[in-house]
This record gives structure tokens, sequence and C-alpha cells, in this order.
């Protein structure tokens, strides 16, 4: 089977002389509007990335422009702790040790890893924003605004809590912080605190009404393994055709409660679980493979390429031609 994207890491898009120069603190006088920018250059894209450290939160924003799709190898040892706004483009992260990332355009998300390591996907252009900071950090500045912490610390350990399942719209208000933050014209030491200040805003807002949020499913302990366990089932049957009440008596559980329960705790509903599956499936296949597409439809458990075509389309924003043609013309020039 033959990949056709181009496989990365870090140092191959950044080098190790941006990627060190972005990560030091300097005097805010050095940087305009408190901005620590570069160029970059390379077989993949070329843009820009900007940013702001700060002993307790470091900020980023990317923009660059698609030169060829690629996927980024990322493993980190220590725990990642991140809120990413994907302004323009599309990010997937597929998950060695977990559940996939996906984040669409104008779409923001939560993300905490005790480790990570998997392969980032990129077929856009983009522009993103992203906030990284420490568990402390984070827990200390929310319970400073009357949350739980108690409650957060558990949201962070446990796995059947449905806060942040999925990647969120990004709110009118969040578009204008963000404005703010990448536009405005003050320098030195207030250009620094300014950013710092909308940052935090920005980061509070994500969590805004969060303490409504912020609870358990209370389903028996056996029902919550059995719907475990038609989770790891659809993951690798959601190729075959699938109805609830086979899936319900395989199981032994009630149809109502297989539905009521499954979209509590996971956020999504059985068939729109099974169609993201699908999709994710696909997306792998339109880059990794020459199968044509109406093999990958059937593949899927598509019957029809239109129709794979539209749910392609309607989920990633692209169609599925336009992305083997881009990895076809990557194959060329690499």
């Amino acid at each position: 089977m033959k990949d056709n994207l181009k496989r990365v890491v870090l140092d191959d898009l950044f080098g190790k002389t941006i990627q060190t120069d972005m990560y030091q603190q300097d005097d805010p006088k050095n940087n305009l509007h408190g901005w620590k920018k570069k160029q970059v250059e390379n077989s993949c894209f070329d843009g820009q990335v900007w940013s702001s450290q700060y002993p307790d939160l470091h900020i980023f924003y990317y923009e660059w422009n698609l030169e060829n799709p690629f996927q980024l190898l990322v493993q980190h040892g220590k725990p990642l702790i991140k809120v990413q706004f994907e302004l323009e483009g599309h990010s997937y992260f597929h998950n060695y040790h977990g559940e996939p990332i996906e984040i669409p355009a104008k779409h923001f998300q939560f993300i905490f890893m005790e480790n990570t390591k998997g392969e980032l996907t990129y077929t856009h252009s983009r522009k993103v924003l992203e906030l990284y900071f420490k568990e402390e950090f984070l827990l200390a500045l929310l319970h400073s605004q009357g949350y739980d912490k108690d409650q957060l610390i558990n949201h962070f350990k446990l796995s059947n809590c449905t806060l942040f399942r999925k990647a969120n719209l990004i709110q009118p208000q969040q578009e204008q912080i963000i404005q703010q933050l990448l536009t405005h014209t003050y320098r030195s030491e207030f250009a620094v605190d300014f950013i710092k200040s909308k940052a935090i805003e920005l980061l509070l807002s994500v969590f805004c009404g969060a303490c409504n949020r912020l609870k358990f499913v209370e389903w028996p302990e056996q029902d919550l393994r059995i719907l475990e366990e038609i989770k790891s089932f659809l993951n690798i049957n959601f190729a075959q055709d699938l109805h609830l009440a086979q899936i319900s008596r395989q199981f032994g559980i009630n149809e109502f409660k297989l539905k009521k329960c499954f979209k509590e705790l996971y956020s999504e509903t059985v068939f729109a679980y099974i169609r993201r599956k699908r999709m994710e499936y696909t997306q792998g296949l339109l880059l990794k493979t020459n199968l044509e597409i109406k093999e990958i439809a059937f593949l899927a458990g598509f019957k029809y390429p239109h129709h794979f075509s539209k749910l392609y389309f309607d989920h990633f924003g692209i169609r599925p031609k336009e992305v083997r043609n881009a990895t076809i013309s990557s194959s060329k020039n690499s």
C-alpha cells in the first residue's frame, strides 16, 4: 500500500533555530506590538508564526499557505494542555493512545492529553491560534472565577464526562477577542500585558457556562461497560450495515437506553458516531492509497459514491476528488 502523503517532524517544518527562538522570553521592547514573528518556508507550506511567551502561558499564532498536503508526526512525553482555535483550515489528529481529535474551520477545542503520540494531517491552508498552559495555571484561574476545583480535576482525570467531547463553534465574542489580540497597535510592556489579558479573557470564554456542564453521566456501571463494548464494536465494524435493534439485541441493552445513554456519554448519536468513523477511515484511504473513490466508498459501507461524496464534503468541507488530486500532485512533486 503506497503512502502518497509526505510525513514530516517539527524540525523539518521549523528547524531547531526557529523552535528554540520562539520559545524564549525576550525583553518586550524587542518585539513590535508584543509579538515575536518569524517567516517560515519549507516544502509543505510558506507563512509565518507569531509567539508571545509568559512563565505560565504560551501563545502561538500560525498562518500558512499550503503547498503540499502532509502529515506531522508528534510525540510528547509530558502532558499537553491547550486550547486551539482553528480560524481557517482543518486539523485532524490521529491519536495512537485514544480517540482522534478533529477541529474544522471556525471551531475551537480544549485538549488535555497525558501522553501525546500520533499524526496530524493537514490538507488546507490554515490560520490558527493556540494557547498552551499548565494544569495548575488553568485550575487556579478557573477557581478564582468561582469554578469548582475538585470538579475540574475530575474532568481531566475521568473518561465518562461530557464537556468538550468535540470541537465547538467559535462564537462572535471570541472572534472579537482574537481580532483584538492579533491586530492591536500597542507597544512595549503595555502590548505584552494586553496580549496576556486578552488570552486569559479568551481562555475564560472557552469555559463560559462550564459549571453547568461539568457533570457526569448518571448511568449504572453495567450500562457504561456495555456502552464501551458497543463503542469498541463500532470502531471495528462501522462499515457494516448496522441497525439499532440489531446492536441492542447483540449486547443485551434496551434500544431506548442505547440511544439516550450513548448520546449523553459520547455527545453524539450512534449513527453520527458511525458516520464519523467512516469519514475518518475514508480520509486515510484517500490520502494513503491509490484506490478509486468508488472503491473507497464501498469499503467504508456506502452503496453509492455520490452519497459518500456529499457526506465527505459536509464533514470535511472538501470533496474526495479534490483530496485525491492534491495527494497525486504532492506525490509527483516529491
